[in-house]
């Protein structure tokens, strides 16, 4: 909730959120997942798209258009909104679940779902539609106030209730300190006077502390750790030539 004054800052329109994070303020009944709302915090308002989370595990782990549909209709069917057009949003990280990757197109999500899925579409063989969000905002816009929980996006087996598969390990942990210390040291250079090759140089450090942060670096394990040190320890020397 703490981020929203600062995507609203930013330009950001919308936000999608697991549905799972998110609840109604007024209310004690279930948050429709199929609808937009809107979540203020000192003074700033933002929409929040929530993404329907079993429907986006499926995407990620493989599925075909007549169970989609089916399994759609069956969940549309356990929140009733007569006369509403219904916002269905799945989302899933596109690396992640291997008929993603398939070099054979027909066994892989665009072939074996998504095309048949639009040939379908297409048919008017299902009352299903695409539509950009931003769109569907300005013909729908969100009428219920929501409060977004603290948590996480579920990764593999993580639930995404709490951050703990962002905690790190103790070696993760020294790593992200080494982030912290070269990235202050590079503000702590970036307004002193220097030479244009003396800017250049802090100009390729800076880039190596962005490469640094690359979170795969720190999310999969201990394994990728020493990518990391290799682009700090790289920045580093720069500053020490500065």
């Amino acid at each position: 909730m703490e981020m929203i004054p600062y995507l609203v800052e930013a330009g950001y329109e919308y936000v999608i959120v697991d549905h799972v994070h998110v609840r109604a303020k007024k209310s004690d009944a279930a948050v429709d997942c199929y609808r937009p709302y809107y979540a203020c915090y000192d003074k700033a308002r933002i929409t929040i798209i929530p993404r329907q989370r079993d429907l986006s595990n499926a995407q990620e782990s493989g599925l075909n258009p007549g169970w989609f549909l089916d399994e759609l209709g069956h969940k549309l069917n356990g929140i009733p909104a007569k006369g509403t057009t219904r916002l269905v949003t799945t989302w899933s990280d596109g690396e992640n679940g291997g008929w993603f990757r398939q070099l054979d197109e027909r066994s892989g999500f665009f072939g074996y779902f998504f095309a048949p899925l639009v040939d379908k579409i297409m048919k008017k063989e299902t009352g299903l539609q695409f539509c950009k969000l931003s769109d569907y905002i300005k013909k729908c816009p969100p009428q219920q106030e929501a409060v977004v929980n603290t948590g996480a996006w579920n990764v593999a087996s993580t639930s995404g209730y709490d951050f703990a598969q962002w905690n790190g390990s103790e070696s993760q942990k020294k790593a992200i300190k080494a982030l912290f210390d070269v990235s202050r040291r590079y503000w702590e250079l970036r307004d002193r006077k220097m030479t244009a090759d003396k800017k250049k140089d802090l100009a390729r450090a800076r880039q190596l502390i962005l490469d640094a942060e690359t979170s795969c670096y720190l999310f999969w394990g201990e394994a990728w750790l020493p990518k990391l040190y290799e682009k700090t320890a790289a920045a580093e020397a720069l500053f020490s030539k500065i």
